[in-house]
């Protein structure tokens, strides 16, 4: 992972969001057949259940009439932006399934490695596509190795620079490139070898090896980039494409930013020009703020707000921000949660309500310290560095380079967003949760600690890259309140020797050496 500059990734495994097989039912309390007043959907919409002999909206909702409403809101048409029912969120217990994943130590490991390690110390970059599954109501925040702080999830665009229909959208998506849409009888038509063009299909597995490009484009314009470098200028120089979208919002630091595009649509030109003049960011900062107090979920559909007090001893500008949750709930998947930020940023962490198969019982408790006085690894200090193998080997892997990075010492729910880049993390941090399917009743519905982690940078005059002495003790970033650390992790560096031995122009077309995974990171080298 560390030999190349840029991993293009078409993220192939199993949708989180699968479709329900047959008549089964996910719904495990009285919800699952509700008696309504009246019928809750949008008549004025073709086939709308408001208008079907099936459905008696005075009394139980009968299985025909569940019928009706699979088909209603399964029909492709019903997604539109301008023609989308919200009470299909309701019903898609009906349909689909949706289970949330985390990062194994082993891959967190992996990833630190690789932009640590990768493009001789600069950093190795990640490009993912977002998915293609956002009419199934899928989110990136479910998918680990799309919301992580080590990779670029990429959403897709149609001709019209519109969003589309399939692309996953969510708080932590970082942008966007032309991936083709289902508007046009021809639907991504792109050129071919030997001067011709072709439909080449759609989904965002095309658009992410176009910021792929860009990427290397960028890179050729300034080696001296780290991989940090990178999602910065990506986050500070996409155009605000489709900008009358309702999910736009401007955060405190004047950058634009929405779930379905991410922070724009790609905009080489402008990223090209801003690498060459790029001021790096100096090394990563992480400041932790934990709530230790438990409190109950309301299950009446009513707000839980919850804060927590953040400070640093010297300014930091937000680049990557993390919500840990312990969390004890027979079906999260029911829960809305939305993060807002001290400077009054929202995002909407979790949408909800989904139909989620699993509980939240898998609390990590993984409270590994690594420093020089605290490494359990084996081989130590024999000047080989076994971080993949045991997660810290301090002094053979740099001392603070690879340090702890699983979060606080209990969760179970991890969610991250890009929203607030740029801000002031300092402050009330608000988290708000809402039970979106009051029909449901849990035994347990109680969040016992949660935390926010920000990672980011130092202001510019003090981003002087590491220091000599990297081997002294490492802080412990793992827990604590409003507590402040720095690491090396892709720390910006001056020299600009190497760093693009991968990348080549041929025919004005950036081209990277790219890795290709699918299912269970099956890779093919193009």
């Amino acid at each position: 992972m560390d030999r190349n500059d840029i991993s293009s990734n078409s993220w192939g495994t199993k949708d989180l969001c699968s479709k329900v097989e047959g008549r089964r039912r996910l719904m495990r309390n009285s919800g699952q057949r509700r008696r309504t007043s009246s019928c809750p959907f949008q008549s004025s919409l073709s086939y709308s259940p408001c208008s079907q002999s099936e459905c008696d909206w005075t009394s139980t909702v009968t299985t025909a009439c569940e019928s009706r409403i699979k088909s209603y809101c399964t029909a492709h048409d019903n997604h539109l932006v301008d023609a989308y029912d919200p009470e299909c969120d309701n019903w898609w217990h009906l349909s689909y399934t949706c289970s949330y994943t985390e990062l194994s130590q082993t891959m967190v490991r992996s990833l630190q490695y690789a932009v640590t390690v990768g493009r001789q110390g600069k950093g190795t970059i990640f490009v993912f596509s977002a998915g293609n599954a956002n009419h199934k109501g899928q989110d990136v925040n479910y998918e680990a190795m799309k919301f992580t702080r080590y990779t670029i999830a990429v959403g897709a665009v149609g001709k019209l620079g519109q969003h589309s229909l399939y692309s996953t959208a969510g708080s932590a998506l970082l942008v966007s490139a032309p991936g083709g849409d289902h508007e046009f009888s021809h639907n991504h038509v792109v050129a071919q070898p030997g001067g011709t063009c072709q439909d080449a299909g759609v989904g965002t597995s095309f658009a992410a090896p176009v910021v792929s490009g860009v990427i290397a484009l960028m890179l050729e314009a300034n080696a001296a980039l780290t991989w940090r470098d990178v999602q910065g200028i990506l986050a500070t120089t996409s155009s605000k494409t489709d900008p009358n979208d309702a999910s736009w919002t401007t955060n405190a630091a004047g950058l634009h930013h929405s779930s379905k595009y991410g922070f724009g649509l790609v905009d080489a030109e402008a990223a090209v020009n801003a690498s060459i003049t790029w001021l790096a960011y100096g090394p990563e900062k992480l400041i932790t703020a934990t709530s230790t107090t438990a409190t109950a979920v309301p299950q009446d559909g009513t707000t839980l707000t919850l804060t927590s007090s953040m400070s640093t001893s010297s300014p930091v500008i937000i680049e990557h921000v993390y919500v840990y949750l312990d969390l004890d709930h027979s079906k999260r998947g029911d829960l809305q949660l939305v993060l807002e930020s001290p400077q009054g940023t929202e995002a909407v962490l979790i949408p909800g309500p989904r139909p989620e198969a699993s509980v939240s019982s898998d609390t990590r408790n993984e409270p590994q310290e690594c420093s020089a006085s605290n490494d359990p690894c084996d081989y130590k200090d024999d000047g080989v560095c076994d971080y993949l193998d045991c997660g810290c080997d301090y002094t053979d892997c740099g001392c603070e380079a690879m340090p702890y990075d699983y979060g606080p010492a209990v969760w179970n729910w991890k969610m991250a967003m890009v929203r607030s880049w740029g801000e002031d993390p300092v402050g009330t941090w608000t988290l708000k949760v809402t039970d979106k399917r009051v029909a449901d009743s849990h035994p347990t519905s109680t969040i016992n600690q949660w935390s926010v982690f920000v990672y980011g940078h130092t202001l510019s005059s003090e981003a002087e890259g590491p220091s000599e002495d990297q081997c002294g003790e490492a802080s412990n970033q793992g827990g604590g309140t409003a507590n402040s650390s720095s690491n090396g992790t892709g720390v910006a560096r001056t020299n600009t020797s190497g760093g693009t031995g991968a990348v080549a122009i041929l025919a004005g077309i950036a081209l990277a050496v790219i890795v290709v995974c699918a299912g269970a990171l099956t890779c093919t080298l193009f």
